[in-house]
């Protein structure tokens, strides 16, 4: 008896595991006029470019801390590192993702991004900064390139001012821009997220064994990005000994920022081996 209530209470036992938000960043979308740290900067970037890591392969998941002496493997901005990195997007192993971005360091990753859309063609051109010693030389290329696109201006003084803040609005023009260029240089165009009626896909159902009495059962969706998550609200046991798993894709936060980046969303739960489990959604 003591052995069947044990059964009992660990098949209705749910733990419910949400895929956490890689870009967990609000990017300053409820203030426009924010000044952006180098996080938000470099979510933004990643989720406009599209920046992912589909076209590799690895022997290991890649984790921040392989890169990044600072940055938390389950910090919410972790993974959009990772994909900016291995994109070709120059960041400091010591960055601190908490500082401010500067105009100077924003366009040497803007213009990274660009170019790992491919090789583009610039008008050999040196545009003449007025305060061009505060910019740093390792940023000047960049900034060169950003100037004879036309991504970023001079003030009417001639000035870039490198070590300026940089605020949402003015980030996402320039990237605007950026995009536009590479849109009519290579044909590229962003893929435009999934829709809504996609979240009605199958799930799928993975059975571990656990003991001789109990299963652990994971089941997972494919979502459109991070920001959604899998969530078990019950399970119904059918006298034909089949456990269906009610689960609910929970909707991303509105107030945050998420890659565009095909992902899955999981969530585990434990029933009695007795029983073959099943996934259905909530609704």
């Amino acid at each position: 008896m003591k052995k069947l209530w044990t059964t009992v209470l660990v098949a209705i036992m749910v733990v419910a595991i949400m895929v956490p938000s890689v870009s967990a960043m609000d990017g300053g979308k409820s203030e426009p006029n924010r000044q952006l740290t180098i996080a938000e900067a470099v979510t933004l970037i990643v989720e406009k470019f599209e920046l992912s890591l589909a076209h590799m392969t690895f022997i290991k998941v890649p984790e921040a801390t392989d890169y990044f002496t600072g940055i938390a493997n389950d910090a919410s901005y972790a993974e959009a590192f990772v994909i900016a990195h291995l994109n070709g997007l120059p960041l400091d192993k010591d960055v601190n993702p908490n500082d401010k971005i500067t105009k100077e360091q924003f366009a040497h990753l803007v213009q990274h991004a660009v170019d790992s859309k491919g090789e583009f063609a610039y008008i050999m051109l040196f545009i003449l900064i007025a305060d061009e010693d505060d910019i740093n030389p390792e940023y000047m290329g960049s900034v060169q390139k950003m100037l004879i696109s036309g991504f970023m201006s001079l003030d009417k003084d001639g000035k870039f001012h490198p070590k300026r803040p940089v605020y949402r609005n003015y980030a996402i023009d320039v990237i605007d821009r950026a995009l536009e260029f590479v849109r009519e240089q290579s044909g590229w165009a962003p893929v435009p997220a999934p829709e809504e009626d996609e979240l009605s896909g199958e799930a799928r159902i993975k059975v571990e064994k656990v003991t001789e009495e109990v299963n652990k059962v994971t089941v997972s969706r494919v979502v459109p990005h991070p920001g959604y998550g899998l969530r078990i609200d019950r399970i119904e046991f059918t006298p034909d000994m089949t456990a269906i798993i009610y689960y609910t894709v929970t909707d991303p936060d509105p107030d945050m920022m998420y890659p565009q980046v095909i992902s899955e969303a999981y969530a585990e739960t434990y029933v009695s081996s007795q029983y073959t489990p099943e996934a259905k959604p909530a609704n």
